[in-house]
């Protein structure tokens, strides 16, 4: 027998980590919220990994608290709009007043890149353009530059990257792409780098390190700025500065990433899950969502094994297709465009490590992995001397880099372990006192056309369907899924249901609504 229909202020679909933001938000003011986790942990991706014993990060996760985009006063939570690219930057300043609210952090070491041989500034996320002057093709790289900066300029080139908000969110060619020799070419991250960097570049850097994450190179993936690693995408003016004065002026400030204080960004994510699950404002569901409908005033979600639930407002963290579903629309099928993922997770001992760097993205084709977090060096807590690094490769590219047809525990260990002593991270012959290998299929989203069409399809279906609807996590962007992105769609949801009602407090207590719907 279902239970008896009853009104929730607001309910909150998904098990995204912007869900238990906002949840939890709300309950600190005593306004009461619904979470229905139809599966996963709380947290989703961020509620972090259990490897060697513990639960931790999953590779590099990381706050940022400063951004290009901060604007000089705060901005308003409800002006967030997550269908913009990279629009969460105005909002650092909220994002590092909420975390420090909870936790104390500091400032990692910079990220470094391995390209050329050599151990140098990162520019895949950390605006290390200083680089360029290291590499031993800089002065081809210059020329080339040269001749971009006397046909591409930010105020009269629409494909400029100081443009690039203009840019068409379907993926289509901006204007005038096609005005340059050697005229119609396709308009993707691979066109689109070579003409802004330089072929020089693009093959040095760029190219390379698209093949060491997705085993191709970037010709698939749509010419958009959305913070993947392997879509920077820098004025040619600036990198040509740089190069001129020999990186003593025109460089860009270093991207400053943050960490916890002897903890984890998961067992923050894990505080919150343990508050949602006890809080006496949240109500934790843990079932099936059947159907989802509207009627004029409310939302009724149809849970299997507890009936019909009403909710005068519905935040939707699962994909826009899963919410054409619910709403008994024919979906099309999940974005398939999505890469595998291996993280091998080491315990070594100090006195094996040869450099201790925070975060390292390895662009050089000489290894199979592409990116190693030493997280003891940006702050989690190790113990016997040891530290703790995490190694990211794609296991199709690794797998064929070493020649291994089968990959077990042990011969990705090794593998790892050269691939490391090759960068100067660990000593050759180094020993870990603890290994754990993890793989996860269809693990990243890939931003081909074809998958930000059908998104940007669904989720203009699912709220077409369902008006009023919320979305939030992932269904809110086809890019704002980032951690940034989360904390503030949780923050803004739990500040729009307030905002929505003045000064007058939700009801605290759940009311029948039988003889509404009845209507």
């Amino acid at each position: 027998m279902k239970n008896p229909i009853s009104s929730r202020p607001l309910v909150l679909a998904g098990n995204a980590l912007s869900v238990l933001i906002a949840a939890t938000e709300r309950a600190h003011k005593g306004l009461p919220t619904t979470i229905i986790n139809t599966g996963g942990p709380l947290g989703g991706y961020f509620a972090g990994i259990d490897a060697l014993g513990k639960r931790v990060d999953g590779g590099m996760v990381l706050y940022e608290f400063s951004s290009f985009a901060e604007p000089s006063h705060t901005p308003r939570l409800d002006s967030y709009d997550p269908m913009k690219r990279n629009d969460v930057g105005r909002f650092t300043g909220i994002i590092r007043r909420y975390v420090q609210s909870l936790q104390t952090t500091h400032a990692v070491s910079t990220p470094r890149m391995w390209v050329d041989g050599k151990l140098l500034p990162d520019m895949m996320l950390g605006n290390g353009i200083g680089a360029l002057h290291h590499l031993s093709n800089s002065a081809a790289i210059h020329r080339e530059l040269a001749v971009i900066d006397r046909q591409v300029h930010a105020d009269v080139t629409p494909w400029h990257p100081a443009n690039k908000a203009a840019w068409p969110l379907d993926g289509s060619a901006a204007e005038g792409w096609n005005r340059l020799p050697p005229g119609d070419i396709a308009f993707n991250a691979d066109t689109v780098s070579r003409r802004i960097h330089g072929p020089t570049l693009h093959q040095t850097l760029f190219a390379p390190f698209a093949r060491q994450v997705m085993n191709r190179d970037a010709s698939h993936l749509m010419a958009l700025y959305h913070r993947l690693p392997w879509l920077p995408m820098y004025w040619p003016q600036t990198l040509l500065a740089s190069l001129t004065t020999h990186g003593k002026s025109g460089n860009l400030p270093p991207t400053v990433f943050n960490y916890p204080v002897q903890g984890t960004i998961a067992g923050l994510v894990q505080h919150l899950a343990l508050l949602a699950r006890n809080h006496s404002m949240i109500e934790l569901i843990e079932a099936p969502i059947q159907r989802v409908r509207r009627t004029a005033t409310h939302f009724v979600v149809d849970v299997a094994g507890r009936g019909e639930i009403v909710a005068k407002r519905l935040g939707w963290a699962m994909t826009p297709n899963r919410g054409m579903a619910a709403a008994g629309l024919e979906a099309p099928p999940e974005n398939r465009d999505r890469l595998p993922l291996m993280l091998g997770f080491f315990r070594i001992a100090e006195s094996q490590i040869w450099n201790v760097i925070s975060v390292l993205h390895a662009v050089d084709d000489d290894t199979g992995i592409y990116r190693v977090t030493n997280s003891t060096a940006c702050g989690t807590p190790t113990e016997d001397g040891c530290m703790q690094l995490v190694v990211e490769a794609n296991p199709n590219r690794f797998m064929g880099h070493h020649g291994l047809s089968l990959l077990d525990e042990n011969a990705a260990m090794h593998a790892m372990l050269k691939d490391l002593a090759t960068m100067g991270i660990v000593a050759p012959g180094t020993r870990p006192e603890a290994f754990e290998l993890k793989r996860f299929e269809g693990a990243l989203p890939l931003p081909t056309r074809a998958a930000v069409e059908t998104f940007l399809e669904a989720r203009a279906q699912m709220v077409d369907a369902l008006p009023g609807i919320e979305p939030m996590g992932a269904a809110a962007g086809p890019f704002a899924f980032g951690l940034s992105d989360q904390i503030v769609q949780g923050l803004q949801v739990a500040h729009r249901l307030d905002a929505a009602r003045g000064t007058e407090r939700e009801a605290r207590t759940l009311q029948p609504l039988a003889e509404t719907l009845a209507h």
